[in-house]
């Protein structure tokens, strides 16, 4: 046991001196449930995992084009209580035949990479040939990201803005029988039967939700884990909803009730989570699931950039100073990401990327103006080749339902242009693994370049 502790010790002294002396990156990959962040976060690992024996694949980025990684370890995570990310287990649904997609995130999970990198001259090279860069990375699912701004809002005020959204026109048809009951509820329930009251209540509210996110499209609902609870299934800390009824000093039972159950939810879940792993990142990675939000439809395309403006002044943005790396540490790095880029010809990334900058270019006026900011396409797994037909079209090839298919995507709205019906995606089998070395990707290195670039 003693042993034990003085090692958790040694590394956290570690870790303080790396962080000091900015050789210690803790990456968030931050995005909505279904953006890609467990894809990502596999393709992110295995590229760096490979840097060294395979810096060919990733010509964009400086320290592998340089020849510069001499070594990519893992190492043991800095916190035993959480689950280390399934890595291998992600990788081994890419490789199998046929490949599958990993499963997406249900719970809260990390890993750590120690790089060791070759120094490009300068009087520390006689010395110290080569240094040590470690990277933690963070993988969580998304929906308890929308939980975050909870943090800052009354259980009043949460309910007025809740309400507010169920009874827009996109919600209020799927909503409206749910405000019926609930408008319904007395304001005196007596203690006996309130338990009972507040258990139906929010397991409408939370089918409601669900429908809400998974029939009409819509990325913005709160609380978030009624959406995925985890290890809080059945728990009494999930029973409350918005509610309309009176609040003022003679606050009725049921009012009582929520109020207290919405503040202990932030207490006890949103806050420990915030507290122990966002507020600690310093480089980020924001997710934007443009495309599938323009699958789902015009409403869900309009959720997507309302979720984006809640969710950015969460974060803690901002240059670092050396005692602030220690203790405090800011976003200082923040890359703005489109996903499946590899569903789309060149000439469309293009407008995806107008897309990707128009949706961010607003919401990133809560980032502070000396962090450095990147916006770009890519693919985490790149599952398709791109060429063109006999007539000069332009034209993508992969597999589709396990048939090798060539395929465009007819319709892709122009920037500037209302969104007025679904587009049509293809659903991409996971490319076969042909060949050695990390999977088949695109613009990672420049990803990569982003985010580590500046730091040997």
């Amino acid at each position: 046991m003693q042993l034990t502790r003085l090692k958790k010790l040694q590394q956290q002294g570690r870790d303080l001196l790396d962080r000091g002396l900015d050789r210690h990156i803790r990456l968030g990959v931050t995005g909505l449930s279904g953006a890609g962040k467990t894809a990502l976060i596999t393709s992110l690992i295995d590229q760096l995992s490979h840097s060294a024996a395979y810096p060919q694949r990733l010509p964009r980025w400086s320290l592998a084009a340089q020849r510069r990684i001499v070594d990519v370890k893992f190492a043991a995570q800095p916190d035993w209580s959480i689950a280390r990310f399934d890595y291998e287990g992600a990788l081994h649904a890419l490789r199998t035949d046929p490949p599958k997609w990993p499963e997406s995130t249900t719970g809260l999970s990390e890993l750590r990479l120690e790089l060791t990198i070759a120094r490009d001259g300068g009087w520390k090279q006689a010395a110290w040939p080569t240094q040590k860069l470690v990277i933690d990375l963070f993988d969580y699912p998304g929906e308890w990201l929308l939980d975050l701004p909870l943090l800052d809002m009354t259980f009043k005020d949460w309910s007025a803005a809740q309400l507010k959204l169920l009874n827009e026109p996109s919600r209020e048809p799927t909503a409206k029988a749910w405000l019926k009951t609930t408008a319904s509820l007395t304001d005196h329930a007596t203690t006996t039967d309130l338990d009972a009251v507040l258990r139906a209540a929010s397991a409408g509210y939370r089918d409601l939700l669900k429908r809400l996110r998974y029939d009409v499209g819509v990325f913005w609902s709160q609380p978030g884990r009624m959406l995925l609870p985890g290890s809080l299934e059945g728990a009494p800390i999930l029973d409350f909803f918005p509610w309309a009824g009176r609040f003022n000093d003679d606050s009725s039972t049921i009012t009582q009730a929520l109020e207290q159950r919405f503040e202990r939810y932030k207490t006890e879940v949103v806050t420990p989570f915030y507290r122990d792993y966002f507020c600690r990142f310093n480089r980020q990675i924001v997710l934007v699931d443009i495309l599938g939000a323009m699958q789902r439809g015009p409403v869900a395309f309009a959720d997507l950039q309302l979720a984006l403006h809640a969710l950015l002044p969460v974060f803690h943005y901002g240059r670092n100073s050396w005692w602030q790396r220690l203790w405090r540490p800011r976003i200082e790095r923040v890359a703005f990401v489109a996903t499946k880029a590899d569903s789309l010809t060149l000439s469309q990334q293009r407008t995806v990327l107008e897309w990707l900058q128009a949706l961010v270019g607003s919401a990133v006026a809560e980032v502070d103006s000396a962090v450095h900011q990147l916006q770009q396409v890519v693919a985490a797994v790149k599952a398709t080749e791109y060429g063109h037909l006999a007539d000069g079209r332009e034209v993508l090839r992969g597999s589709i339902d396990g048939t090798q298919r060539a395929f465009h995507v007819d319709y892709l709205p122009a920037i500037g242009t209302e969104l007025d019906a679904p587009i049509a995606l293809p659903k991409l089998d996971p490319p076969h693994a042909n060949e050695p070395g990390p999977v088949p990707h695109l613009r990672i290195d420049q990803l990569l370049e982003f985010l580590l670039g500046d730091l040997a």
